[in-house]
């Protein structure tokens, strides 16, 4: 695919076993992330989650420029300060507040990658945080509802061990009495 579309931009969220499936194993599907990168020219880009270590695996020996994001150090943006509200994540980067109604602090390096990619457009640090506190969660995806009075976190369409463990700790974190 990367030799029909040529992407300049590339950007891998996170590294898992979310498509171990398809792929048969973790090196493989490593290896096939990592297409992506390396298909990227000298005056492209390539924008990774530094808190997953295959990413950083498929980072090294580039030909283009590279922009790492995380919640520990080192990277290149460095989340701080990150919390969850009752109405999302709040963090900082770089000096900038962000409100974000997206819950589930395992979230904060999704929002930092796709503000890596905004910078790149040039888009205003102060823009996108704006932008960031309008967004909303796709269906399904780490998605909260109320149905009859109970609170409901619909994260179906995401079935990784990963994705599932961030839901019970998310779920662990609330202050309801009674969860299930």
């Amino acid at each position: 695919l990367c030799s029909i579309v040529k992407p300049s931009i590339g950007v891998v969220t996170y590294i898992g076993t979310q498509h171990i499936a398809l792929f048969g194993s973790q090196e493989k599907l490593q290896n096939a992330k990592g297409e992506l990168f390396a298909s990227l020219p000298e005056s492209g880009h390539a924008i990774l989650n530094a808190d997953s270590a295959p990413c950083k695996v498929i980072s090294q020996n580039l030909v283009c420029s590279t922009t790492s994001v995380g919640t520990a150090s080192p990277c290149d943006i460095l989340a701080q300060d990150i919390e969850e509200a009752g109405d999302g994540i709040r963090f900082s980067a770089e000096g900038q507040n962000y409100n974000v109604p997206l819950h589930g602090t395992h979230n904060t390096t999704n929002v930092l990658l796709a503000i890596s990619v905004a910078a790149l457009f040039d888009v205003q640090v102060s823009d996108i945080a704006k932008s960031l506190q309008s967004f909303q969660p796709p269906h399904n995806t780490f998605s909260m509802r109320k149905e009859n009075g109970v609170t409901l976190l619909d994260d179906t369409h995401n079935a990784s061990p990963e994705s599932f463990r961030a839901a019970i700790a998310w779920a662990k974190s609330q202050p309801a009495s009674n969860k299930i």
